[in-house]
C-alpha cells in the first residue's frame, strides 16, 4: 500500500503532493478509487455529492468511479434513496490479512512448547512482497538468541532457511513472480539461476532447507514449510550458534521435532478454519 494514500488519511482529501517513499508515479485512478471506498467506510451510505465533498475530488469523477465500484461488486446504490453503500465484498481484500492472524494464533502455542523443549529460538514467518517477513517467534523468551528479531521484521528470501524453504514449496507461477522480483535488485554473490534451480529441487526432496549465516554471521537456521489445503502457507525454523552446533548435528537434533511442530500448526489452521 502507498505511504502516499497514509499521509492523507487524516483529511481523506486527496491533494497533490508527490510520493517521496517510492521510484514510481502514482497511479492516479487508483488512488482516487481507494479514498472513494475510503469515504464510503467512514460515511457508511451516501451519495456522490457526499462523497465528492468527503474526498475533495469533482462530482462527476467521483460518479464515475463510483459506478466502476458498483459494476465490479464492492459497491451498490439503494433503489429507494439512490444513495451509495459498500458490499461484502470488500472483506475479500482483508482475507490475505487475516490469514496471516490464523496463522500467528495457531503457531503461538507450538512455538512456545518447542522453544521450552529445544531452547534455542524458533520462528514463523511468510512470504510478502519480495521477502520473508517474522510473524511470531520466541527470541524474547530464549537466552540463546543472538539477535532482537521482532515480529514484523523482513529477511531475505535467497539468504535465509525460511527463504528458500518458500520457494521451494510454494507453486511455480508464484515461484517464477518472486524470483523476477527479486532479480531487479540482484546481488552479488547471489546463485546462478541453475545452482538456485538445484538447490530449491534439492530441498523439496529433502522437505527442508538449512541456511548457515542467516541473519547474522554467527547464527544458522533450519526450516520447513506450514501447509494447508496443499498451499505452503508460511514456514517455520530454528535457529542456533554455528560455533555450539554443526549443521548435521542440529538437523539429527531438531528435524522431526520441526516437523511435529509445523503438523500441528496445520492441525490448528485446519481447525481455526
Amino acid at each position: 500500500m502507498p505511504h502516499a494514500l497514509s499521509s492523507r488519511e487524516s483529511s481523506g482529501r486527496l491533494d497533490d503532493t508527490p510520493s517521496r517513499d517510492s521510484p514510481y508515479h502514482m497511479v492516479r485512478g487508483l488512488e482516487r478509487g481507494l479514498l472513494v471506498l475510503q469515504a464510503l467506510n467512514r460515511l457508511g451510505e451516501a451519495s456522490s455529492q457526499q462523497v465528492s465533498a468527503q474526498v475533495g475530488l469533482p462530482r462527476p469523477t467521483v460518479h464515475r468511479l463510483l459506478e466502476t465500484l458498483r459494476f465490479l461488486g464492492y459497491v451498490d446504490r439503494g433503489r429507494l434513496r439512490d444513495l451509495y453503500h459498500l458490499t461484502s465484498r470488500v472483506t475479500q481484500l482483508s482475507v490475505g490479512y487475516r490469514r496471516v492472524d490464523k496463522l500467528v494464533e495457531a503457531a503461538t502455542p507450538i512455538l512456545q512448547s518447542l522453544s521450552s523443549e529445544v531452547i534455542w529460538p524458533v520462528n514463523v514467518a511468510t512470504y510478502e512482497d519480495g521477502a520473508m517477513v517474522l510473524r511470531a517467534n520466541t527470541h524474547r523468551d530464549s537466552p540463546l538468541s543472538l539477535v532482537a528479531a521482532l515480529p514484523g521484521t523482513r529477511v531475505p528470501m535467497l539468504g535465509t532457511a525460511v527463504g528458500r524453504t518458500y520457494l521451494a514449496f510454494c507453486g511455480p507461477d508464484e515461484r517464477r513472480w518472486i524470483l523476477e522480483l527479486l532479480g531487479e535488485d540482484k546481488a552479488s554473490g547471489e546463485p546462478s539461476a541453475a545452482d538456485l534451480s538445484r538447490g530449491l529441487a534439492r530441498i523439496q526432496d529433502d522437505g527442508y532447507a538449512i541456511q548457515e549465516g542467516c541473519v547474522c554471521k554467527r547464527s544458522a537456521a533450519l526450516a520447513v514449510p506450514i501447509k494447508t489445503d496443499g498451499h505452503i502457507a508460511g514456514c517455520l525454523n530454528i535457529m542456533w550458534i554455528r560455533t555450539a552446533l554443526r549443521s548435521e548435528v542440529a538437523t539429527t537434533l531438531f528435524l522431526k521435532r520441526l516437523q511435529a511442530a509445523a503438523a500441528a500448526i496445520e492441525q490448528n489452521l485446519a481447525r481455526l478454519d
